[in-house]
């Protein structure tokens, strides 16, 4: 019996060896964490008309560009300013088709209507403010009375 006990603890500390033989002396060891988050792109305009956009007094030519609102665009990613006009960039006649006053608008002194495509681009960073002026032609004196109008969506888009 005390053979077999020396031999089980012989055995023992031979795979006790082994299993200690394996490893080697680390002192230090380095590991990496990766962090990430994601900010989704942001765009945004804001109009303000300042009422003289409305009321015109369209019996009288204005070809002198005054202020009917400003706009105020901006982003966190490069982004671009488009204009559409449902009649074409014209003031039409509420009721009476093919009754309309042309008028010119600008968007931070960019022609509109020849600009359509684009009348503005920005990149990321603060909120940048332009002015939106127009002038008007005239009606004659045989078109009918009553309101001539329009209504331009300008819309703001990611590129």
């Amino acid at each position: 019996m005390k053979k077999l006990s020396i031999l089980f603890l012989i055995m023992a500390l031979g795979v006790t060896g082994i299993v200690f033989g394996q490893f080697t002396e680390q002192l230090s060891d380095t590991a990496t964490l990766g962090l990430s988050g994601t900010v989704p792109q942001y765009v945004e305009i804001t109009i303000n008309a300042n009422g003289a956009g409305t009321g015109l007094d369209l019996t009288q030519e204005e070809t002198t560009a005054f202020e009917v609102a400003t706009v105020t665009e901006s982003g966190n990613t490069p982004y671009t300013v488009s204009a559409n006009s449902p009649t074409g960039f014209t003031l039409q006649h509420e009721t009476e088709t093919g009754y309309a006053v042309t008028y010119t608008l600008f968007y931070g002194g960019v022609n509109v209507e020849s600009n359509v495509g684009a009348v503005s681009t920005g990149t990321f960073g603060s909120a940048t403010t332009k002015s939106i002026t127009m002038t008007h032609g005239a009606v004659s004196t045989s078109d009918p009375s009553g309101t001539y109008s329009d209504t331009i969506t300008f819309t703001i888009s990611a590129d």
